[in-house]
């Protein structure tokens, strides 16, 4: 049964909006700088079909120019997915809960509707639930509210599917991406994956998009009018070539064909064909710089938004904190021990410190 649910209704994970390769790799990288090269190394060799004379070098500089620029952010791009992935595989989470009359812990995703969880102090709750059983059972509900205050749950509550409601009002449910503070109990599961609130937050930040960026921004409008320029300069020295030649002096020179990639070229030269390559070595080289502390990064024009930040306003709990208190060390019988891990996170280990500092503070205390 449970299978088939988790067939019918899917993995118990925020649903993120599927991109396909050129959207996740290629298009964040193509500015107007970029499409103007390519339009014209494009025009280059169309002409240079019909052409006797063709400029192949510009056409392959051009080209390669862009194959560069493209390859070096597709690397870090599929670099810093990897990691991210590897990072979610290693943290997967897993839930106590009652299924088929038995006690077990399974992976947080195979969670389905009907499932019934078992709530403990300092759990995470790995789905939409509605309580049947409370025993001073209190959570935090910072994540979908913003209030660092527990809130008591019971039993009886507003309705189920009563949406009007706010969430910090329906005391008869427990929400997913929130945690258990006080007591236990025990809850159905509802509502899964993209079906919960989170889910729902989650879905309409996704639909929201970003807005564009500084760097990219800039490039952009750049572009435009240095498109603009070439396109009107092309013109003039086009115009001005068939003003000034003969029409001898043109087919000696090769015909039309040679004319217009004469020109293009003479107009071309004004674009400095190396900023788009340059500003991607520079983000990339932030990059680097990030991971040495630990950041990973996956999308480059990220550093510049990044480095433009000069003050942060936030939220301290949830966002800087946790609101999770937890023992740093223990000082018993004489020793110091101090407690690694982060959070209500069961990984950690208790380790012994035997240092002078810790003699002397022991010492001290006595």
């Amino acid at each position: 049964e449970a299978q088939i649910r988790l067939e019918k209704y899917g993995t118990n994970e925020i649903p993120k909006v599927s991109k396909g390769f050129i959207k996740i790799y290629l298009a964040p990288l193509f500015n107007w700088l970029i499409v103007i090269y390519l339009i014209g190394a494009l025009i280059l060799f169309i002409v240079g079909l019909f052409s006797e004379k063709s400029n192949m070098i510009m056409i392959l500089l051009t080209l390669g120019i862009v194959a560069l620029n493209c390859i070096v952010a597709i690397v870090q791009q599929f670099r810093a997915t990897k990691k991210l992935k590897a990072l979610r595989e290693l943290s997967a989470p897993t839930s106590t809960l009652i299924r088929e009359g038995q006690k077990k812990d399974i992976p947080t995703k195979e969670i389905v509707i009907g499932d019934l969880l078992v709530l403990n102090q300092g759990d995470k709750i790995p789905a939409d639930a509605r309580i049947i059983e409370s025993f001073n059972l209190e959570a935090n509900e910072a994540s979908l509210t913003g209030e660092s205050e527990p809130i008591k749950k019971l039993e009886r509550g507003i309705a189920l599917n009563e949406e009007e409601a706010p969430i910090g009002d329906r005391k008869n449910m427990v929400f997913y991406g929130t945690y258990i503070t006080t007591g236990t109990g025990k809850s159905i599961v509802v509502d899964t994956g993209g079906d919960t609130e989170i889910g729902k937050i989650s879905h309409g930040l996704e639909e929201a998009g970003t807005s564009e960026i500084p760097i990219r921004e800039k490039m952009n409008n750049f572009g435009k009018w240095l498109g603009l320029m070439v396109f009107g300069m092309w013109v003039i020295i086009l115009i001005i070539i068939l003003g000034v030649r003969s029409n001898a002096e043109i087919e000696a020179a090769g015909g039309l064909g040679a004319i217009i990639i004469e020109s293009l070229n003479a107009a071309l030269d004004l674009m400095p064909i190396n900023i788009p390559l340059l500003t991607t070595i520079i983000l990339v080289t932030g990059v680097l710089a990030m991971a040495h502390y630990g950041v990973i990064i996956r999308n480059l024009a990220s550093v510049d938004s990044l480095g433009r930040v000069s003050v942060v306003c936030s939220d301290k709990t949830g966002t800087l904190t946790k609101n999770q208190m937890s023992v740093e060390h223990v000082w018993t019988n004489g020793s110091i021990y101090k407690v690694t891990g982060s959070g209500y996170d069961p990984d950690g280990e208790i380790i012994l410190v035997d240092d002078q500092k810790n003699l002397k503070f022991v010492k001290h205390i006595d």
